[in-house]
């Protein structure tokens, strides 16, 4: 689908599952990041909700959605509220961006793209991530999203070696990390922390020719 809406200038739209049903369970706090950040590493531009409202009937066994049948806020109302927020405070990057490539690091589900060695990311090991490059003009983006949507984790991140600097782009209360490597540095790496499901993402500079 990426490949489809970039190949025909058309923007990726996704949605992300908060009402259980069938095999599908309430979700968490890490269930939810977990699929909005990886739309967005896909290069998606609109995030929809499965489903807003409470479905009717007994088919699929349904559970409460983000507004109950009463209309009221649901269980996964105030979760997805949370996460909204985060991407809101830097939806105007995300509107901005370009996306250039998707990764997984081990181990890769079917399907997806391991690291290949083309950068900016090269490397990483611990937490599996999923690892979403973009532009926004000549300046290049890493997201970074762990995979685990149950666990916290951390994860050893090896980035190509004309990475001179990674700024954090702050969505949070965490404080912003800055990375910055000497010139006379071979190996460009960095142990990063994540919540369960969680992204962090960083503005890179890197060495001129």
């Amino acid at each position: 689908v990426r490949r489809m809406a970039a190949g025909r200038g058309l923007d990726l739209w996704a949605f992300t599952l908060v009402t259980p049903h069938a095999v599908y369970p309430p979700p968490t706090l890490g269930h939810i990041r977990l699929q909005l950040w990886s739309d967005i590493a896909y290069g998606a531009k609109g995030l929809q909700y499965f489903t807003f409202a409470t479905p009717g009937g007994t088919d699929y066994n349904w559970g409460t959605g983000l507004i109950d049948k009463n209309g009221r806020a649901g269980p996964a109302f105030p979760l997805a509220r949370q996460v909204n927020a985060e991407i809101r405070r830097i939806e105007g990057l995300i509107l901005k961006w370009r996306s250039l490539a998707v990764y997984h690091s081990d181990p890769v589900p079917e399907g997806a793209r391991p690291l290949a060695g083309e950068g900016p990311v090269i490397g990483a090991s611990g937490a599996p991530l999923v690892i979403g490059i973009f532009a926004d003009g000549a300046v290049r983006y890493v997201m970074l999203i762990n995979r685990d949507y149950e666990h916290s984790r951390t994860a050893v991140v090896r980035f190509t070696a004309d990475v001179r600097e990674a700024r954090e782009v702050p969505k949070s209360g965490r404080p912003a990390l800055r990375l910055v490597w000497p010139r006379d540095q071979a190996e460009r790496t960095c142990v990063l922390d994540f919540e369960p499901g969680d992204a962090r993402i960083f503005k890179l500079r890197r060495e001129k020719n």
